[in-house]
């Protein structure tokens, strides 16, 4: 498991930091096609953090696009040769739900 505080920016780009408390039970942090992303599995622990709105709102702000997706989904991903990155393509995105800076990988 890998605890930390992470700041999530885009080299080259004006994308907004944001810091999230976090370890990788529960969220995967990437760049597919220079695209970055968040897959969060736990939704309700990740809306129940104080700051979840404001995080939330910057990273759609921002072009990162955000996954919120099942344990199960989550355990496929973790165990996948590509690292998830197959079942994110195949994911639709909370930015493209909502029309909020979608970004295609």
């Amino acid at each position: 498991m890998n605890d930390s505080s992470d700041i999530f920016t885009s080299s080259g780009a004006a994308h907004a930091d944001f810091i999230l408390a976090a370890d990788d039970s529960w969220i995967q942090r990437g760049y597919l096609n220079d695209v970055p992303h968040i897959v969060i599995a736990d939704q309700e622990r990740f809306r129940s953090a104080e700051e979840a709105a404001a995080i939330l709102d910057s990273m759609f702000a921002n072009g990162i696009q955000v996954f919120f997706i099942d344990a199960e989904t989550y355990s496929q991903m973790r165990s996948a040769d590509d690292y998830g990155m197959a079942i994110v393509k195949g994911l639709t995105s909370e930015n493209q739900k909502q029309g909020r800076n979608f970004v295609a990988f």
